[in-house]
């Protein structure tokens, strides 16, 4: 179930992607920055993907540390690291990091079409003008 924050987004997303066709104009005028918030979103959120990635390194590595000195076989070191409370943690903020960096890469992609779409609305708009 999505929480009021996700609809919020996903509202927000819907609305800067409408089209008004009685205010052409107007959104090819807003459609730059319409891109540009979203893009810098999306730039934004890849980053948080390599900054959780490396949190991510570092905890294994310290947990591989921490275990190795106990004695243990490899194959037990990496068992106990990978079951480590806090690895697990960074590992379910890395996923939700990436998905959701693969959601706004989409966002943005939508903005690509949107942006395509007003082209060939002010195009037809000016036909049936000119005719």
């Amino acid at each position: 179930m999505r929480t009021n924050k996700q609809t919020l987004v996903k509202n927000d997303i819907d609305m800067d992607l409408a089209i008004n066709t009685d205010y052409i104009n107007d959104e090819l005028m807003d459609q730059p920055l319409l891109y540009r918030k979203w893009a810098e979103m999306s730039s934004q959120a890849n980053k948080n993907v390599k900054i959780v990635n490396s949190r991510l390194d570092r905890i294994k590595a310290k947990y591989h540390l921490l275990f190795s000195k106990e004695g243990l076989k490899v194959k037990e070191v990496e068992s106990k690291v990978l079951l480590a409370e806090e690895v697990q943690q960074i590992e379910e903020e890395l996923f939700k990091a990436e998905q959701l960096a693969e959601d706004l890469k989409g966002v943005v992609q939508a903005f690509r079409q949107r942006h395509e779409s007003l082209r060939e609305l002010s195009t037809n708009i000016r036909k049936e003008i000119e005719d």
